[in-house]
């Protein structure tokens, strides 16, 4: 069970780093 939050927490993390990521990007193309 541990293991399994561990891994979700991890994913979203990833998400929410690659979602700033992409807004920075667009943020760039359009300045």
């Amino acid at each position: 069970m541990k293991r399994l939050l561990g891994t979700l927490c991890g994913v979203l993390i990833t998400a929410v780093v690659l979602k700033v990521n992409l807004h920075k990007e667009y943020l760039f193309i359009i300045v």
